[in-house]
């Protein structure tokens, strides 16, 4: 410490990394001793590996200070002191009973015989990712709804409908723990949410994997699904999924318990989590849809009476609902329709009209090209060689080989396979083939692949029973997980967020190279020289709205529809000014390319109302600022 004190013009720097991770630890550690305690209460479960023992700790308490978070919210607590004050009571708890069971568990997981490259690969995949995690926020999804939507809660101090972006009415569980790490600190403590969970997935991937078979090697299942492409993409992101994974994971582990013990309270806290990753993402209710009719079709099997177990699926399918409802009530209040701005034709909604409804599911739909039979048949391979990240027709992301690799062996093993095996089975076909049937990213499809992980890792026979052909098989599955990690240490040095992660390169620095298009300094120009009381209208710019330090209105997906509509509406360019002018609107912040096309190609806005536009800017604005295409404008009064 004293050599430290000594070097202390060398280390400054750090201050700021030293105090960011201090707090993301004690986020954590809080959220894990609430978990503990909740968990202990309960009695949950009898046979718990210790992998999914801190899973189990976590996602309680996620889910915890999602639903507390939630209630903040809708008593206007939205301030740093309501987050402070969260903080002190979460880390109120058995410190000492806590502290023993962990070292307990962390003795049991040190007796693995696990292989050490596994082991290595998972360290060098959460290594990178936590690093993007604690840099400042630049995913596309991030900055336009995960935080950006928060950050509207926030500057309100409530949560609020926010008119234009239809993604604020999406669940929103995942960006409770955003909202909470804004209120703390920065984007970075946000970021940091989304990798702990990822962390929690990959440690309830490991469990599912012992509780289908006991023995089956758990490190090997946490770096199937830890190496995914995907994955180590989205864990240093702002974004939800690995939420969703985490919750769906813990609720099929909780299912396979009530297979192998027919409690019914098990199957309640199934239905919970199940509950809790539908009010992660729409999509994420599916899982709920599984247990609710798995545990009708087991009892059926099991010859129970029609009405018990009836009345059992309706009891595990109402704690879906009820820990999901918080976002269908919020949804029904504020839009008339609890899946908005879905299920429109069903329910209306709020701001929203059967054209784009349309829009939106069609857009929804385009990816992972068109269907067909042969297209159908050679699913499995297109996803593994021909999956690119960013492309519509490629599934937008990678899977890699390593689940080609070992689907077989779960294939073959699933015959003469346990009834939890089978079960696993089940529920990851399930989510496969509702993937199928939605949108087709990646990003979508990591429920099924986290048990298919599992399932992998418990179909392989123990070491001693292992043949040749079982040998090749693990070397080829490292083989393809090392070339995962590959490709994500190619992404990284690329990006390279250390420097702006030690404090050793400004904020601005790193944000100017890394924000799409090369537009940042206007968005430094809005926070630094626009006055407080501006409100800008944004055109067709991405609507990265996080990075937008004032008070602005967006069309999410539909980008120019309000400026379209004003320029329709105008005879001249003079009167759409008045229009602006007199719905309150001080700047109009738009990317030349999107707005004004004359081919045609990139704008959606008539060449004629395009020349009012031309009219109003030479006219009644002043350019203010400009960058990588995009352009800020302000409206002469």
């Amino acid at each position: 410490m004293a050599f430290l004190a000594a070097a202390r013009p060398i280390t400054t720097p750090l201050d700021g990394f030293l105090a960011q991770v201090g707090l993301c630890l004690a986020c954590s550690y809080a959220i894990l001793l609430t978990g503990f305690r909740v968990r202990r209460r309960i009695g949950l479960p009898g046979r718990c590996d210790p992998a999914e023992a801190f899973a189990l700790d976590l996602g309680l308490g996620c889910l915890l200070v999602m639903l507390a978070m939630f209630a903040l919210g809708v008593l206007g607590l939205f301030a740093p002191w309501a987050a402070w004050t969260l903080l002190g009571v979460l880390l109120l708890g058995p410190h000492r009973a806590f502290a023993l069971s962990v070292t307990e568990r962390i003795r049991i997981l040190g007796e693995d015989k696990g292989s050490w490259t596994w082991a290595c690969l998972l360290a060098a995949a959460a290594g990178m990712t936590l690093l993007v995690g604690l840099a400042p926020v630049t995913s596309q999804d991030a900055l336009v709804y995960h935080l950006a939507v928060p950050a509207k809660h926030i500057e309100a101090g409530r949560l609020v409908w926010i008119d234009g972006n239809f993604f604020s009415a999406f669940p929103q569980n995942v960006e409770m723990l955003f909202t909470w790490g804004l209120l703390l600190r920065d984007d970075s403590l946000a970021q940091w949410f989304h990798w702990l969970l990822g962390a929690g997935a990959g440690l309830a991937v490991s469990g599912l994997a012992r509780r289908i078979r006991s023995g089956a090697p758990r490190l090997l299942a946490a770096a199937l699904f830890g190496t995914i492409p995907t994955v180590m993409l989205i864990a240093g992101w702002a974004y939800v999924d690995l939420g969703v994974v985490l919750f769906a994971t813990l609720s099929t582990s909780l299912f396979l318990c009530w297979l192998e013990e027919p409690a019914m309270r098990w199957a309640t806290v199934s239905a919970a989590f199940a509950g809790a990753a539908a009010g992660c993402k729409y999509t994420g209710g599916f899982q709920g849809i599984l247990v609710a009719a798995g545990v009708l079709l087991v009892l059926l099997l099991r010859r129970e009476p029609l009405r018990r177990a009836l009345l059992q699926s309706a009891l595990a399918a109402g704690v879906v609902g009820l820990v999901a409802c918080p976002w269908w009530i919020r949804n029904s209040i504020e839009a008339g329709n609890p899946l908005y701005p879905f299920a429109f034709g069903i329910f209306g909604g709020r701001s929203w009209d059967a054209e784009r409804a349309q829009v939106l599911s069609q857009f929804l739909a385009q990816w992972g090209g068109q269907g067909g039979l042969w297209e159908a048949l050679s699913l499995p391979w297109r996803l593994t060689f021909s999956a690119r990240f960013f492309s519509e027709d490629s599934f937008d992301g990678m899977v890699g080989a390593a689940f080609f690799m070992g689907a077989p062996l779960v294939v073959l093993t699933f015959l003469r396979g346990s009834m939890a095996l089978r079960a696993g089975c089940a529920f990851a076909l399930a989510h496969a083939l509702f993937w199928v049937q939605t949108t087709q990213q990646v990003r979508f499809l990591l429920p099924a692949l986290a048990t298919g992980a599992a399932l992998i890792s418990a179909s392989l026979p123990p070491p001693e029973r292992q043949g040749t052909g079982v040998r090749v098989l693990r070397a080829g599955m490292l083989l393809a997980c090392t070339a995962n990690v590959v490709l994500a240490s190619l992404h990284f040095a690329h990006h390279n967020p250390l420097p702006v992660v030690l404090g050793l390169e400004p904020r601005g620095s790193y944000l100017r190279r890394e924000i799409p298009c090369g537009d940042y300094p206007v968005f430094e120009a809005i926070e630094r020289t626009l006055p407080p009381d501006s409100y800008i209208l944004l055109g067709s710019t991405g609507n990265p709205g996080f990075l937008v330090k004032r008070r602005y209105y967006a069309d999410a997906l539909f980008e120019n529809r309000t400026l379209g509509a004003i320029l329709a509406e105008a005879a001249d360019g003079a009167a759409a000014h008045a229009a602006l002018r007199e719905r309150g609107f001080t700047h109009l912040l738009f990317r030349l390319e999107n707005v004004l096309d004359g081919d045609g190609n990139r704008s959606d806005i008539p060449l004629d109302d395009q020349r009012k536009l031309m009219d109003l800017l030479n006219a009644h604005a002043r350019l203010v600022s400009a960058a990588g295409g995009t352009y800020l404008y302000e409206l002469l009064r």
